[in-house]
C-alpha cells in the first residue's frame, strides 16, 4: 500500500505524451520547424558559404585559392564602390523615413486629433479619384453620341456602303 501512493501521482510517458499542454507545445514545434528549417536553408546556409567563398580566389569551374583578406581590401580601394554604398545608404535612409512617416500617418488614423477629418479626406481622395475617372470612361465609352455608338454607327455605314455598291454592280 506503501508503494501505491507513490506511483498515483507519476504519469506514464503516454499519459504525459496525451496531456493538453504536451500537445500544445508538440504543435508550436511542429509548426515552427518547417519555417525555421526553410530559413536555414534558403538564406543562413547560403550567406555563411557566399562569405566563406569571399576568402578564395576562385572561377566557377577549377580549383580555389585562399587569399584571405585580399579580397576585402581590392573592393575597398576602389571609388565606384563607395558610390554605390552611398545610394544605398540614401535608399535605406528614405525606407527609414517612409516607415516613420507611415506610423505617424496611421497614429493620426487611430487617435483623435486635430483636423482628423482633412487629413482622412486627404488620405482618401486619391482611391476616389480612380473610381470616379472609370466610371467618367465608362460613362462616355457606352453613352449615345461617343466612342462605342460612333464606331456603331461607323460599321452601319460601312455596311450599307458596301451593299449599295453591290446593287450599282
Amino acid at each position: 500500500m506503501a508503494g501505491s501512493g507513490n506511483n498515483a501521482g507519476q504519469q506514464t510517458f503516454a499519459q504525459k505524451f496525451a496531456s493538453r499542454k504536451v500537445q500544445r507545445y508538440l504543435v508550436i514545434i511542429t509548426f515552427m520547424f518547417v519555417p525555421l528549417l526553410l530559413l536555414l536553408v534558403f538564406t543562413y546556409i547560403p550567406f555563411a558559404t557566399m562569405v566563406q567563398f569571399s576568402f578564395y580566389d576562385m572561377k566557377y569551374i577549377g580549383a580555389r585559392h585562399f587569399v584571405g583578406l585580399k579580397n576585402y581590401i581590392d573592393v575597398f580601394k576602389r571609388s565606384d564602390i563607395f558610390g554605390s554604398l552611398f545610394v544605398s545608404v540614401y535608399y535605406m535612409g528614405g525606407a527609414v523615413l517612409q516607415l516613420a512617416l507611415a506610423l505617424f500617418f496611421a497614429t493620426m488614423m487611430v487617435f483623435k486629433v486635430k483636423g482628423e477629418s482633412i487629413f482622412k479626406a486627404t488620405m482618401f481622395f486619391p482611391y476616389l479619384v480612380c473610381g470616379i475617372a472609370v466610371g467618367f470612361i465608362f460613362k462616355f465609352f457606352y453613352a449615345r453620341g461617343y466612342v462605342l455608338d460612333t464606331i456603331c454607327s461607323l460599321n452601319t455605314h460601312l455596311m450599307m456602303a458596301q451593299k449599295m455598291n453591290q446593287r450599282q454592280q
